[in-house]
């Protein structure tokens, strides 16, 4: 089935306007057990997490640039883990295009079933992807 999300913001003197349309934002996997649209502090944050026992939470960030009226890729956030947790190890990645910096923090579990972080941080490159460049996944 397709799927896509359409950004629609409210004209000033009424009415509305399309500012995005990303057919590849979405992970097309089953089963997907949240879907969450938010706006935090001028950000569009999409949310999604799916899974049976191998679970990934793919967060995207997106900000209105003003001059050419169209939303930027700002940050990217995966979280892998096993479900129930408590089981394996955990890897969380966390993407800045702004800063071009990566973090990796990977939760090492312990025998008292605790975790212990370490966490990597690399360079990436600064990038301007649009909302409608996004692909979480390659179409088949």
């Amino acid at each position: 089935a397709a799927r896509g999300v359409v950004i629609v913001l409210a004209n000033s003197g009424g009415g509305w306007r399309r500012a995005g349309v990303s057919p590849g934002v979405l992970v097309t996997m089953e089963p997907q057990w949240g879907l969450r649209l938010e706006i935090r502090r001028g950000v569009l944050v999409v949310n999604q997490n799916f899974g049976w026992t191998d679970v990934l939470d793919i967060t995207h960030r997106f900000r209105l640039d003003a001059p050419s009226g169209r939303f930027i890729l700002i940050g990217r956030d995966e979280f892998q883990y096993h479900r129930p947790q408590g089981m394996y190890d955990t890897v969380r990645k966390s993407e800045n295009y702004l800063t071009g910096v990566r973090l990796i923090t990977t939760g090492h579990l312990q025998s008292d079933s605790t975790y212990r972080d370490t966490v990597a941080r690399q360079r990436i490159p600064r990038s301007r992807t649009t909302f409608e460049d996004v692909r979480e996944m390659d179409d088949p």
